[in-house]
């Protein structure tokens, strides 16, 4: 499976807000996560806002389209995380099919959908080999124009099941999400950079320098501070390498990390 081969039409989660009696139209959320990843891949959450009804809406998710989210996720053996994000990461998010504020509104308008991912490497582990159950909660508010505020209702868990690590896997995997840090949209070059800063492999440090060179990314500091962060030698020519970058913020940066990098012994 490729980073982004979501299927919705199974083991998807289904949020309805009701607007009037139950049998008129409604406003859903969706939410989906791979089925089936390798221990060291992100883990995507894909949410999707349809708008069923005759009127606009915005759904409210909070500072950086997170911190209007729960998440409890239990591992194998029982083991149970809880997040609530206070912010998400830095950079603007492109909505699909519908108008998206900066501070983390999405606007859509009548019969359409809007949806954005996040990376929830940034608050759960999924380090275990096993079976896992996400819950997402919706905290945040939905309002019409004509309905006010609406409570969410209960949703069903996605199912995530984490493989022994493949390294070949995880490369194509990067590969992937490499090929994306390039996409013309915005959202989607963001998503990107934060997928490969999410593996925590020395597999992903070529594909790092990869996307902190492109001509694309301004100022490569996830690509920078996952190399800190994976540490050792290898990691420490890669940033020597983008510390070599033309664009000069980037390459300050580069050059500012490999003070902070750790070696083997130290």
């Amino acid at each position: 499976m490729t980073p982004l081969e979501f299927r919705f039409a199974v083991g998807i989660a289904l949020s309805a807000y009701s607007i009037g009696a139950a049998s008129q139209p409604a406003v859903r959320i969706e939410y989906a996560t791979p089925t089936s990843i390798t221990r060291r891949e992100p883990v995507v959450l894909q949410t999707r806002v349809k708008n069923e009804t005759g009127r606009s809406i915005e759904a409210d998710f909070g500072n950086g389209f997170v911190s209007h989210f729960e998440f409890e996720l239990i591992g194998p053996g029982g083991s149970r995380q809880v997040a609530r994000p206070e912010s998400g990461l830095e950079g603007d998010r492109s909505a699909t099919g519908g108008g998206m504020e900066p501070i983390g509104v999405v606007s859509v308008a009548p019969g359409r959908t809007a949806g954005f991912s996040l990376v929830l490497n940034r608050w759960l582990d999924f380090s275990v080999v096993g079976d896992y159950r996400l819950n997402v909660r919706f905290v945040g508010s939905i309002r019409g124009s004509q309905s006010g505020s609406l409570a969410p209702a209960d949703v069903a868990p996605l199912l995530i099941h984490v493989s022994p690590p493949d390294d070949a896997a995880l490369a194509r995997a990067c590969e992937s999400w490499a090929e994306k840090a390039s996409d013309p949209d915005a959202g989607t070059r963001i998503l990107a950079s934060e997928a490969l800063a999410a593996v925590k492999d020395p597999v992903v440090i070529p594909f790092l320098v990869r996307t902190a060179l492109s001509s694309n990314n301004m100022f490569a500091e996830r690509e920078i501070e996952a190399l800190v962060q994976l540490g050792g030698p290898d990691a420490r020519k890669a940033l020597e390498e983008i510390a070599k970058s033309p664009n000069a913020m980037v390459a300050a940066s580069a050059r500012s990390a490999l003070a902070r990098i750790r070696l083997p012994g130290f």
